[in-house]
């Protein structure tokens, strides 16, 4: 009588798949894995940066890329996708979230939004004022603004770690202090180390912003419309002469904050 081999009873690929990402998606369903993954992003990145390997780090962030599309397309590095392109999209949901309060949250009132405009506006004018009372004089002074910086996507990092702990309107007051405090050092950097605004750009920034007030203000909910009108700013903004990730935060506060 003939017999059957015996296999043995093997899961499906699928269910392997699904038993390796449960870890994975464990973790990011915690409201502290991005802060976390930042962290062991920024420790990494050090501990690669001060290593032997440390050409190899510059390598990478300075490797070219190019992007085309119908014949017409640009060239930049893989440093300025990150910091021109993907923090843009960073500061436009930043954005949107300040929008959110200012509309119906901690910051609907104008004396709430302006205790983290006058905060953002202290920490950027005393350590500038400590800095030249240490440099006065020398040929270091000219870095007045180096300690006016605060990094935002850190500063929101660190939060996600104690969120749990903390008062939500303290989340809103340090997110729209950082918020405010990166903007006024791009301005900064635009105005005193640039290589000079280009009004014709700022003009053409200046009227794609008419047309994002224009789709607020009659509550139009295509994303699409706003999409390309934030391309059109990011483009302008960065022939301006200011840094484009500034057009996210633009585009994130027109984003109509309510349903018609």
């Amino acid at each position: 009588m003939a017999t059957s081999s015996s296999k043995p009873n093997r899961p499906p690929v699928p269910a392997l798949f699904k038993v390796a990402l449960a870890p994975v998606q464990a973790f990011f369903r915690l409201e502290a894995s991005s802060g976390i993954l930042l962290a062991l992003c920024a420790v990494a990145a050090l501990a690669w940066a001060n290593s032997p390997w440390a050409g190899s780090y510059s390598a990478v962030f300075d490797a070219p890329l190019r992007l085309e599309a119908a014949g017409h397309g640009g060239g930049f590095t893989f440093r300025e996708l990150i910091n021109d392109g993907l923090m843009t999209l960073f500061f436009f949901l930043v954005g949107m979230e300040i929008k959110r309060e200012l509309s119906s949250g901690e910051l609907r009132t104008f004396s709430r939004a302006l205790l983290p405009l006058i905060a953002a506006l202290g920490g950027m004018v005393v350590p500038a004022a400590l800095y030249l009372a240490f440099t006065h004089g020398t040929p270091a002074q000219g870095g007045w603004a180096i300690p006016m910086a605060t990094d935002i996507a850190f500063a929101i990092g660190c939060l996600t770690l104690v969120k749990a702990r903390v008062g939500h309107g303290l989340v809103v007051f340090l997110t729209a202090l950082a918020i405010f405090d990166d903007i006024g050092g791009i301005l900064v950097i635009a105005v005193f180390y640039g290589t000079g605004l280009h009004g014709e750009w700022l003009a053409v920034s200046a009227g794609v912003c008419g047309v994002l007030w224009g789709l607020n203000r009659f509550y139009v909910r295509n994303g699409l419309a706003y999409a390309l009108a934030g391309v059109a700013l990011w483009y302008a903004m960065h022939h301006g002469g200011i840094h484009a990730t500034l057009s996210g935060v633009v585009l994130g506060l027109f984003i109509p904050a309510r349903p018609t």
